[in-house]
């Protein structure tokens, strides 16, 4: 009698042992239930991986796996299926049917035609099938593989529309390459991908496994790539709802669409309207909104941060509460990551930019406290210079002065008086404000 695999808990696991009966399990056993397996099919394919007696059809690239697990019989051209019920398969109860009327009457998405192939390999592999890579350009054509094909948000046939969402491919410059079969009823696709052919570039694959490495490798060998922003630019269909709601897929990669007349066409990430429904249509009225330079999150607003010399980004509002400062000298604002200094009457400005006063004699640096000074807010006697020991390269500002300083007068270059602070050593005074500063 052969020996059947039985899902037993082990600790927080579920692994496979292999008896001819529930009675030969090792005492204690605690069988897991179909929940515990989490679903019915992933049983089936625990049995697949485990035994070599599974019907050799179930590996063709045309056979959908069902809730059951047809496995050979030692009869030639049938198969044992066993039934949907876990127990029923535990217990070894099992129907024996031929191959050919077994895939008939579970598989009805086979022709006639493809029953009998597959009927073929019942004892035998399936040897290595390569389907053609076919286009879907109309959109008849496109729905039609959407449909019959991979399971995905956007294969229903169902739609509150009454449109299905991908016709609006069909413009002529976006298609979806496939393969599956031609011969089966609802020409059964195995395997597809939204694609733009001029420029010889493919978006995300939809497909079991093996179909889709199967596609990919077909479209390179074509000399195609992955590249889904080539995307942008294709028109589509523009196809209006009760003038409220255009038609409009979901589209991969966070692409938006824009309106252009008559049509509308493939845009960048927060360029346009976003893609992103599934219920298959977007309301006219909405506006992709802007998308933040700094946390890429999309936002209603964004505002011009300079983030390093001239380089600017756009920001959202939180981001620039949070991570940036703004300059009143220039009206700009400015990213925390570059540097600022603040002057003696409290303005914030980027440092580069306050040298560059300096040097141009717009400012001056006191020499004592190193704040940075506007010339024309001198004539305050608050911000007015006063000169250490009369030497006219190290201006000083009057609170950044020692108490008991003595002032005098002096005469500058030009003739005219100036404010002087007469220091015993400025050395002296300096040193424990650098220590400070350390």
């Amino acid at each position: 009698m052969d020996k059947k695999a039985f899902p037993v808990k082990d600790g927080g696991n579920i692994k496979t042992v292999w008896a001819q009966s529930l009675r030969d399990l090792p005492a204690g056993t605690i069988l897991a239930n179909v929940a515990e397996c989490h679903r019915w099919l992933e049983w089936q394919q625990l049995v697949f991986a485990t035994s070599g007696e599974v019907a050799g059809f179930v590996s063709h690239p045309l056979y959908r796996h069902t809730d059951h697990v047809p496995r050979q019989s030692g009869t030639p051209g049938c198969v044992n299926v066993f039934t949907q019920d876990q127990r029923a398969w535990w217990q070894g109860r099992t129907i024996t049917l031929r191959a050919g009327r077994y895939l008939t009457k579970y598989h009805t998405y086979l022709s006639a035609a493809r029953v009998k192939e597959l009927a073929g390999y019942c004892n035998t592999e399936v040897p290595e099938i390569v389907f053609p890579v076919r286009l879907a350009e109309t959109p008849d054509d496109i729905e039609r593989v959407y449909v019959n094909g991979p399971s995905s948000c956007m294969s229903s046939s169902d739609w509150s529309s009454g449109v299905h969402p991908c016709r609006v491919y069909g413009a002529g410059a976006l298609a979806i390459a496939w393969i599956g079969d031609d011969e089966s009823d609802d020409h059964t696709v195995l395997a597809r991908v939204l694609c733009r052919p001029d420029k010889q570039a493919f978006g995300r694959i939809y497909g079991a496994t093996g179909p889709a490495d199967a596609l990919r490798a077909a479209l390179h060998a074509k000399g195609w790539a992955y590249h889904p922003s080539r995307f942008v630019g294709a028109r589509l269909l523009r196809i209006e709802v009760d003038g409220e709601e255009l038609v409009c897929p979901y589209l991969d990669a966070n692409l938006d669409i824009i309106e252009d007349g008559d049509y509308l066409r493939v845009a960048a990430p927060g360029d346009g309207i976003r893609a992103d429904s599934t219920e298959g249509t977007i309301t006219l009225e909405e506006r992709s909104p802007y998308v933040c330079d700094n946390c890429n999150e999309r936002c209603d607003e964004v505002s011009e941060v300079y983030v390093s010399g001239r380089r600017s980004q756009e920001w959202c509002e939180g981001c620039v509460d949070d991570h940036a400062w703004y300059c009143e000298h220039d009206g700009h604002t400015y990213s925390d990551d570059v540097e600022s200094v603040t002057s003696a009457n409290g303005e914030s400005m980027p440092l580069e930019d306050a040298d560059a006063l300096v040097e141009a004699g717009h400012m001056w640096v006191c020499s004592i406290s190193g704040e940075y000074v506007h010339w024309e807010r001198s004539s305050d006697k608050k911000y007015a210079p006063v000169y250490v020991d009369g030497d006219l390269e190290q201006p000083a500002l009057r609170s950044a002065l020692p108490p008991h300083t003595e002032f005098g007068e002096n005469i500058d270059d030009d003739g005219a008086p100036i404010v002087c602070a007469f220091l015993p050593c400025p050395s002296q005074l300096l040193l424990p404000l650098l220590e400070l500063a350390a």
